[in-house]
This record gives structure tokens, sequence and C-alpha cells, in this order.
């Protein structure tokens, strides 16, 4: 299982739209998620980070879905980017946890691996760290071919990093 990318939380409003920026060293590199939420009718109202009520993924749009200030992302998903990828994408919240957690919440990685994608294999390892001090986890996409697993290519506009994270 890989450790979390650790993201920070600075909270602002696009466009009727919630949305967060930040970047923080994980040691493995910095990532940085720019939130856009954008059509969500849900229980999660205003500032939802990528799920409706409960923790369950909406159905409809699969993750990956290439996002930016002008093309929102849909079904209460969020708009996220590692630092090194200038390319933003669509995903959704698979969990809470303290904010010192090195390991994604239960149910988090099914979550993820049950989430369709536009490319690549879903995986609850992005962070934002919130200033209440816990942390939201997103489903990530992996890529490529590590240990013998094949995470399949990224979805158009993004490409697969040396570390097989689509970015």
């Amino acid at each position: 299982m890989r450790e979390g990318i650790v993201l920070s939380l600075a909270a602002g409003m696009l466009a009727c739209s919630a949305a967060t920026t930040g970047s923080t060293d994980t040691g493995g590199g910095t990532a940085t998620a720019t939130g856009t939420t954008g059509g969500d009718s849900g229980d999660g109202g205003s500032g939802a980070t990528g799920t409706g009520s409960g923790g369950m993924p909406v159905t409809g749009t699969p993750l990956g879905m290439i996002c930016d200030q002008l093309h929102a992302c849909h079904d209460a998903q969020s708009c996220v980017s590692s630092a090194s990828g200038s390319t933003s994408f669509c995903t959704i919240e698979c969990g809470v946890t303290a904010g010192s957690a090195k390991k994604p919440p239960d149910g988090g990685p099914q979550l993820c691996a049950e989430a369709q994608t536009y490319g690549g294999t879903a995986a609850c390892d992005l962070t934002i760290k919130n200033s209440n001090g816990t942390l939201t986890w997103d489903c990530g996409l992996e890529c490529g071919t590590e240990n013998g697993n094949d995470y399949g290519t990224c979805p158009t506009g993004l490409s697969c990093s040396a570390k097989n994270i689509c970015q």
C-alpha cells in the first residue's frame, strides 16, 4: 500500500463551487489539490469535497475527467492535481482520518476500487490536510506496471509519472 500524498487546504469559492488549493512536501514529492465541487445536489452541500451523504460516491461520471476553472467536476467530485502535473482531474473523497494517519480509512480503498475511471486504477492515496488537523482522503489514479501489477494507462490529457501516478 502506498503512503498518501499529503496536500494542505485553504478554503475559497470559485463560481458557485467549493475550492481548495495547497501543497506540502511529503518526502516523495510535492502535490497540489485544486478542488472544485460541482453538481452536488446531495447532502454534501456547499463545501463538500467529493462525496454526497454517508461517504458513498455519487454515481454517474467516471473518475479522471480533466477539469479546471471553466470545466467543473460533476456528481460531487473534486478537481485535484499533483504539483508536478499541470493538468487537474475529477475524483471522489474516500474518507477522513486523524492527521497523523499513514493509511487510508477503513472502506476507502474499496470505495476507490469500485469507482469507474476514464483510465488508470483508482486508489485511496491522495490526502488533503484540513484546518482542524484531520486528513481528507481522495481517490488518486495509478498507472503503468509496478510490482507485477498493471494499473493501466492514464485518462486522455494525463501522463503517468515515474511514481506510477497519473498527473
